[in-house]
């Protein structure tokens, strides 16, 4: 597991640019098979690699908590897997893809707060620096 925590919005970037899906489909009302696809896998790596709840995760991706936990659970049994192939073009199964996000979430936020670190060392985060 990460040391450093995940940043919810890199999870949510990675997914929809890996579906082709925008913000806007995503937080939206469309049920197209890449938007809950897509809904499905930030569900799922949010509820495993952070602390948040499901309403806060339903408050990311423009949904109630009973939408989440309906998203987890279909990803779970491998109601996706299809899905999966198909959208992504490869051969893998929905929490394969879900992993592999995972991972590469943790590296960019591993990035992200180095990043961060290293402007409050040099005085310049947040509310500092140039006007």
């Amino acid at each position: 597991m990460s040391t450093q925590p995940l940043n919810p919005e890199i999870i949510r970037a990675l997914v929809l640019d890996d579906c082709n899906v925008t913000l806007s489909d995503l937080m939206g009302n469309m049920r197209g098979g890449r938007i809950v696809f897509a809904r499905s896998v930030i569900a799922v790596v949010l509820r495993d690699h952070t602390e948040l709840s499901y309403p806060e995760i339903g408050k990311l991706i423009g949904k109630r908590h009973s939408t989440i936990i309906d998203a987890e659970n279909r990803l779970r049994a491998g109601d996706h897997d299809t899905d999966a192939c198909v959208i992504l073009g490869c051969d893998t199964t929905a929490m394969d893809y879900a992993n592999y996000v995972w991972v590469r979430a943790d590296e960019k936020s591993k990035v992200y707060h180095d990043d961060r670190a290293r402007l409050y060392r040099l005085g310049d985060g947040p509310g500092k620096g140039a006007a």
